[in-house]
C-alpha cells in the first residue's frame, strides 16, 4: 500500500508539473518588418507565425506565381466548415474539392465561432473536353479573394480544369491557422495570374530495381501536386525486375517480379492513374530497352522460343560477371536478332499503353554494352555471351568488327519498336478514344566510348531518320559541362534537361558494389538544383528560340539503394526546389523583388561571397542578383519561402527531409541563411 501511494504521489506531481510547464509556454507572435516576419519579444502582441508569412512582403507561395501577385496585408477569419463550392459538376472536379480541403484540414480543425466569414469558392473552366494531364495542357489560372459583409468571394478561371487544379493548390497555401484565435484565416484581398514557364516539370521514380509501393507512390503524386508538378516519369523495367502485371503475357510479370507482393496489379495502376489525374499529374512510362533488359525474360527457351536475353545472369550464380558485360548487377541486354521477343514485346507496349492513359511513351534506350573480346566488357560482341547475336551476324554476312553493323542492329530495334508503339495507338484497341501518341521519349547524353563497350546512338551520322526530331523527344541524362543538349537542340530537337551534375538526386551515397563511394557525387543541394535552369542557360548560352526546345526537367530517383523507406526524403524538398524553378519566371515580381533587395540591404555582406561571385571568381562585384531595374531569381531569394514550405509538407503527410533546427524556421531564416559558397 505504501508503495501504491509513492507511486501515486510521484505521477500527481509529474501531472501537475506537466500541466504547469504547458502553461508557461507561450504562443510566438510576429510582425511583419521591411517584407520579413521578425520574431517578437516572449508574450508581445502579433500575428500568428503563418498569417505574418502570408500576408508579409512577397507571401510565401511555392512555387512562386510567374505573373502578377497582390496579396493584402489585412485578413479575414474563416468558417472551415462554411466553404461552399460552385462551378463544379464532375467526378475530377469533386477530388479537386477533396484533395484542396485536405490540405487546409492539415493546417488544424478550429470550432466554427461567431465572427468568422463563410467562403465560396467558383471556378470556372473554359475548354471542358481536356480531361487528362499532358504536357501540351494550357495550365495558366487567375485567382481572386474579396470580402464583403462577413463573406469572402474566392473565382478561379482557368482555360482548362488543370489550371484551376493549380488555382486551387496556391489557394490552400492563403489560407492559414491563427493560434491566437483558433480559427483559419485568409487574406481579405488576393489577385493572381499565374502559369508555368516550362510545359514539362516532373519526377522520375525507378521501380525496378527496388519496388515502390502504392501508396508511397500516391505519397509522392500529392506532394507533385502541391508542387505543380505534372510528369511522373516511372522507370518500369530494368534487369533487376518488372513489376507489372501483363495480363497477355503473364511469364513476364511471374518470371520478372521479385515476389507476388511486389506486382503492380492491373487495377492498381488504373486506381493510381485516376489519383495522379486528379492532382494533375501525367503518369509517364518508361520500358528500357534494348539494355537493362533480364527479368521478366527468362523464359523463353522453356518455352521453346529460344534465348530471350543474353549476357544474362538472373540467379546470379556467376559471382562478379557484371563487372564485364554490364554496368551494375544484374547484367542482361535483350536478344534483338530473336524475332520471337517482339510479339512479346509488343503485348507489353500495348499493356502499359493502355494502364497508364499517356500520350507520350519512353523507350529507354541508353548504355548498349557491344564490347569486344578484347575490351573491359562486351555483351553483344562477346564470343561466349553473345552467341545468338554473333550466330546471327555470321549466317547473313555481317562483319562483327564492324562498329556499324552493331548500331544497325540498335537502330532496326528502335524503328520496329516506335512502329509497334504508334501502331498501338493508332488501331486504339484498349487505349481511350482520345489517347493520342504526341511524342516518344528516348535517353540520350554526349560521350564516345573509345573501347567500343558502351554505344550512343546520338552520335549516329543519320539520327534523324531513326529518331525523327517531330515524333522523338531526348531526354538528356549527361553532364552539364560537355552535354550534348544543345547539339540536340540545333538538330532540330525537343529536350527534356536531366543532367546527372544537377537533377539525379541518388547521387552522393554510398557504393552499393564497393566501398569508396557511389558513382556520381556529389550530393545535389536544394540551391544548386534550384539554379539548374538559369546555370544551364548561361553555361550553354542558349538564346530565346534555343531554350523554346528545352520542354523542362525532372528530378531522378535511381534505385539502387532507395525504396519506401528513404524515398520521400531523397525527393522532397529538393524536387520542389526543381519545381519552382520550372514554374517561376527568370526574375522576381516588383513585390518579391522589393522584398529581397530590403533583405540584401540590411544583411552584412563583408565577409560574404555571393553564389555568382564565387562561380565567377569575381569577389569585388557587387551582388548581381539585384540591379535597378529587375531582380534575379536566385536560391537565396527563395531560401526563407524553402524553409516554411517544406514545414508545411510535412504537414501534409510528406516525408521530406529536414533542412535546419527548428529554432531558424521559428525566426527569420535568413539568421541562419548565408549567402555564399557554390551549390553542389
Amino acid at each position: 500500500l505504501h508503495s501504491f501511494d509513492m507511486l501515486f504521489f510521484s505521477l500527481l506531481v509529474c501531472c501537475v508539473l506537466a500541466v504547469s510547464l504547458a502553461g508557461g509556454f507561450s504562443k510566438k507572435s510576429y510582425s511583419c518588418v521591411d517584407g520579413s516576419c521578425q520574431l517578437n519579444a516572449q508574450g508581445a502582441a502579433g500575428l500568428a507565425h503563418g498569417i505574418c508569412l502570408t500576408t508579409c512582403g512577397a507571401g510565401n507561395l511555392w512555387p512562386y506565381p510567374s505573373g502578377d501577385v497582390s496579396i493584402s496585408s489585412t485578413f479575414e477569419r474563416i468558417d472551415f466548415k462554411g466553404i461552399q463550392f460552385e462551378g463544379g459538376s464532375t467526378e475530377m472536379d469533386n477530388k479537386i474539392e477533396q484533395s484542396f480541403l485536405a490540405s487546409v484540414h492539415s493546417l488544424g480543425k478550429p470550432t466554427p465561432k461567431s465572427g468568422q466569414s463563410n467562403i465560396n469558392v467558383k471556378y470556372v473552366v473554359e475548354d471542358k473536353t481536356v480531361a487528362t494531364p499532358s504536357t501540351t495542357n494550357d495550365e495558366s489560372y487567375d485567382i481572386s479573394v474579396t470580402s464583403d459583409g462577413g463573406k469572402v468571394f474566392v473565382t478561379i478561371h482557368g482555360k482548362t480544369i488543370f489550371g484551376v487544379r493549380h488555382g486551387f493548390e496556391t489557394l490552400s497555401q492563403l489560407v492559414s491557422y491563427d493560434y491566437f484565435a483558433d480559427s483559419l484565416v485568409i487574406p481579405s484581398s488576393v489577385n493572381i495570374r499565374d502559369k508555368p514557364t516550362f510545359p514539362y516539370r516532373g519526377v522520375m521514380v525507378d521501380v525496378a530495381r527496388n519496388f515502390m509501393s502504392i501508396d508511397k507512390l500516391k505519397e509522392t503524386i500529392r506532394a507533385m501536386g502541391y508542387n505543380k508538378l505534372n510528369v511522373l516519369h516511372l522507370h518500369i523495367s530494368d534487369t533487376a525486375s518488372f513489376p507489372l502485371e501483363v495480363t497477355a503475357q503473364p511469364n513476364v510479370t511471374a518470371y520478372g517480379a521479385y515476389d507476388a507482393a511486389h506486382v503492380y496489379s492491373v487495377s492498381e495502376v488504373q486506381d493510381l492513374v485516376q489519383f495522379a489525374h486528379a492532382h494533375g499529374v501525367m503518369i509517364l512510362p518508361e520500358v528500357d530497352m534494348p539494355a537493362h533488359v533480364s527479368a521478366g525474360w527468362q523464359w523463353g527457351p522453356e518455352a521453346g522460343l529460344g534465348e530471350f536475353i543474353v549476357c544474362a545472369d538472373p540467379d546470379g550464380t556467376h559471382s562478379t560477371q557484371f563487372l564485364t558485360d554490364s554496368l551494375e548487377p544484374p547484367s542482361g541486354q535483350l536478344n534483338v536478332v530473336d524475332e520471337n521477343v517482339y510479339p512479346v514485346l509488343y503485348d507489353i507496349y500495348k499493356t502499359v499503353a493502355s494502364l497508364f492513359q499517356s500520350d507520350f511513351f519512353h523507350l529507354g534506350g541508353d548504355e548498349v554494352i557491344v564490347g569486344s573480346d578484347e575490351a573491359w566488357a562486351a555483351c553483344y560482341n562477346s564470343t561466349d555471351l553473345g552467341k545468338p547475336i554473333l550466330e546471327y551476324l555470321a549466317q547473313n554476312g555481317l562483319s562483327r568488327t564492324d562498329t556499324r553493323t552493331f548500331y544497325a542492329l540498335w537502330n532496326n530495334f528502335t524503328m520496329r519498336a516506335t512502329s509497334m508503339v504508334q501502331d498501338i495507338y493508332k488501331a486504339k484497341e484498349s487505349l481511350l478514344p482520345e489517347q493520342i501518341l504526341k511524342k516518344i521519349h528516348v535517353w540520350g547524353g554526349s560521350g564516345n566510348d573509345p573501347a567500343g563497350v558502351t554505344y550512343n546512338m546520338m552520335l549516329e551520322p543519320k539520327l534523324k531518320s531513326i529518331l525523327p526530331p517531330e515524333l522523338f523527344t531526348v531526354q538528356v541524362w549527361d553532364a552539364s559541362d560537355d552535354s550534348i543538349t544543345k547539339t540536340l537542340i540545333e538538330k532540330g530537337y525537343d529536350v527534356i534537361l536531366s543532367n546527372q551534375d544537377y537533377v539525379y538526386l541518388d547521387c552522393g551515397n554510398a557504393g552499393f558494389t564497393n566501398a569508396g563511394g557511389y558513382w556520381c557525387q556529389p550530393y545535389h543541394e536544394w540551391y544548386h538544383i534550384y539554379d539548374y535552369i538559369r546555370d544551364i542557360t548561361e553555361k550553354w548560352n542558349l538564346s530565346e528560340a534555343q531554350l523554346a526546345r528545352v520542354q523542362g526537367s525532372e528530378t531522378l530517383i535511381w534505385a539502387e539503394m532507395v525504396d519506401d523507406q528513404n524515398l520521400s526524403q531523397k525527393l522532397w524538398p529538393r524536387s520542389a526546389a526543381l519545381a519552382e524553378a520550372l514554374w517561376s519566371s527568370n526574375y522576381l515580381s516588383d513585390t518579391a523583388a522589393a522584398a529581397h533587395v530590403a533583405r540584401v540591404a540590411k544583411s552584412t555582406s563583408a565577409a560574404k561571397v555571393t553564389t555568382k561571385q564565387a562561380r565567377s571568381a569575381a569577389a569585388e562585384q557587387q551582388d548581381p542578383k539585384v540591379s535597378e531595374d529587375k531582380v534575379e531569381r536566385s536560391w537565396f531569394e527563395a531560401a526563407g519561402r524553402m524553409l516554411h514550405w517544406r514545414e508545411l509538407l510535412v504537414q501534409r503527410g510528406v516525408a521530406a527531409e529536414a533542412l535546419m533546427p527548428r529554432w531558424c524556421s521559428q525566426r527569420d531564416p535568413y539568421a541562419c541563411y548565408v549567402d555564399a559558397g557554390i551549390p553542389q
